[in-house]
């Protein structure tokens, strides 16, 4: 069957220089979750990534190295999910192990998917982990008759693999010359790329949003600066 997708292909531009810093202090890889309100079937989440994996064919793709640059190559090797041991963002490309550059586990009621930054972007990812969850939901509660969400702007497979640095930047373009001031810089001790941590913090929303009215200033400003 034609998927439509290149057996392989060149990373795209924003793409290229990750191979080359990637390592056991900085992995490249980045997390986004779904919470659930029931605790996870692992099961059935193996037969929602079974589901999801048909409509991505594109993430089924392991890295490799050729004589002037890197590319992904689609193999066929089946994508597993995993009860969540290992710390968040752990390495998923490993030089010369042809592995997955994703990885789907969950914990308690959570769905987690973390990616390789090579693979896709923030977008691309979140689409992803869209249609899992939905596709879970639906085989976890059949009865339910659960409608099925389109993304009305999900791009087509030849879209999935353009390269937008190539279509949309032109060097023609004068660049802002503008001086702009240094950014802030936070005094202490650093933490090392290994030293991951995550921290969970349940806030009033009514009275955070008051608070950074006061400062005028977004909720997410507001967190970041904290």
């Amino acid at each position: 069957m034609d998927t439509g997708y290149s057996k392989w292909r060149k990373l795209d531009n924003a793409a290229v220089a990750f191979p080359l810093v990637t390592g056991k202090n900085d992995t490249r890889v980045f997390r986004f979750y779904c919470q659930l309100k029931e605790e996870v079937n692992g099961e059935i989440l193996q037969a929602a990534l079974d589901q999801t994996m048909e409509k991505y064919p594109l993430f089924q793709a392991v890295l490799r190295k050729g004589l002037f640059w890197f590319y992904l190559e689609h193999r066929d090797i089946r994508a597993v999910v995993k009860l969540e041991t290992e710390p968040p963002c752990s390495r998923l490309y490993i030089p010369d192990k042809k592995s997955l550059l994703f990885q789907v586990s969950y914990y308690k009621n959570r769905i987690n998917f973390e990616v390789y930054h090579a693979l896709t972007d923030g977008t691309g990812a979140m689409n992803f982990l869209s249609e899992l969850v939905q596709n879970y939901l639906i085989l976890m509660h059949p009865a339910a008759d659960l409608p099925r969400v389109e993304h009305p702007e999900e791009p087509t497979p030849g879209a999935q693999e353009e390269d937008s640095f190539s279509q949309y930047y032109s060097s023609d373009i004068p660049g802002n010359s503008e001086k702009k001031p240094r950014a802030v810089r936070l005094p202490g001790e650093r933490l090392l790329h290994e030293d991951m941590h995550i921290t969970e913090i349940v806030l009033p929303v009514k009275e955070l949003h008051a608070k950074a009215k006061e400062y005028g200033v977004s909720i997410t400003i507001l967190i970041t600066a904290m």
